[in-house]
């Protein structure tokens, strides 16, 4: 299944119940039912917003030029780390590759 065909389905759980919660909740014979008839439809509608989300957000450019910016990164962490004491500069070249490539990752966890 793919990520849009999940947010398909979560979109139309959530217009189900938003089409029907009227009549849910006039079925509900206490209120901690229609308490918790609001809370599933609250978390439906949270739930398809953030399948939405992931789907932009993974299908943007930034993320996109993120990826491929540590992919090249990656080249040059094994090359640096392959040839420790040839580089320029040394460890503090080195650990400068490393911190770049640590902080392109933490960018993209922080999208993703």
């Amino acid at each position: 299944m793919t990520k849009q065909e999940l947010f398909a389905l979560l979109l139309d759980q959530f217009l189900t119940l938003n089409d029907n919660r009227d009549r849910l909740i006039a079925a509900a014979t206490t209120g901690e039912e229609a308490a918790q008839i609001l809370a599933a439809w609250r978390q439906a509608n949270a739930n398809q917003l953030d399948m939405g989300n992931r789907i932009l957000i993974e299908d943007s450019q930034k993320l996109q030029d993120l990826i491929a910016d540590l992919r090249a990164t990656q080249g040059e962490l094994e090359t640096a780390i392959d040839h420790l004491k040839s580089v320029g500069g040394g460890l503090g070249r080195v650990l400068s590759i490393v911190n770049a490539a640590v902080s392109i990752g933490t960018q993209i966890v922080g999208i993703v």
